[in-house]
């Protein structure tokens, strides 16, 4: 027991010198072993490169016939122009006239210009006529008598063609001369037969019946002066 605590001591003295020396050893190891080398970097994996894309090579385009020339088309002769048509006047339909209830009309001979009252129920036609009397002239029936509208009166004498007998409102006949009249409306001229009656008591000197207006006149009752006051 006592060799062991004296080997114990023993030991106990050197280990300052046994750590020196294991400090020294590990010092030249360090110095004498070269230090590892850095390992290599690994190498890149790069994706394969496609190939290029080869098109097809296209086929010339067609190439097109020429065309022909045109064949050139004959020019169409010019349309006929027809003559523009007349113009109708004022209050014409087909070639007659409109008319309305009332119109003035002028009367030869004496140019008296009248407004006329307009009667499809009337055969003949019917002028004012005042101082009516009969006399002969180479041999022929005539009469003399005054017409036109008050103020403006003129004495006509005029060839009687015949008489005839009109019922009056006193439901008496009365007997009149009758003589030829030209009557123009609006360029529309026609030579009638009318009856000489003192027409002072009504509105109107001038009647106009049905011989003017036959295939002549389209009247429309429900207007006047359908053609104007002048």
């Amino acid at each position: 027991m006592r060799l062991y605590a004296v080997n114990l001591h023993k030991a106990a003295s050197e280990w300052p010198k046994v750590g020196l020396l294991v400090l020294c050893a590990a010092m030249a190891a360090c110095q004498s072993t070269p230090a590892p080398a850095p390992a290599a970097p690994a190498p890149l994996n790069c994706p394969p490169v496609p190939e290029p894309v080869v098109c097809p090579q296209l086929p010339p385009p067609p190439v097109c016939p020429e065309l022909p020339p045109p064949v050139p088309v004959p020019a169409c002769p010019p349309p006929p122009v027809c003559p523009p048509a007349p113009k109708p006047t004022v209050g014409e339909i087909d070639g007659k006239l409109m008319i309305g209830e009332v119109e003035f009309f002028t009367v030869q001979p004496g140019n008296l210009r009248l407004e006329a009252r307009i009667d499809t129920g009337a055969t003949t036609s019917s002028l004012h006529a005042v101082d009516a009397e009969n006399f002969e002239r180479d041999g022929k029936p005539w009469v003399r008598f005054k017409s036109g509208t008050p103020g403006k009166m003129e004495t006509l004498e005029l060839p009687w063609t015949r008489h005839v007998r009109i019922k009056g409102e006193d439901e008496e006949f009365d007997r009149r001369p009758v003589v030829l009249i030209e009557v123009t409306v609006d360029g529309h001229r026609r030579r009638i037969e009318a009856t000489l009656n003192d027409r002072s008591n009504y509105t109107y000197p001038l009647l106009i019946g049905r011989n003017f207006l036959r295939d002549n006149c389209i009247v429309d009752v429900s207007r006047k002066h359908v053609l104007g006051k002048k």
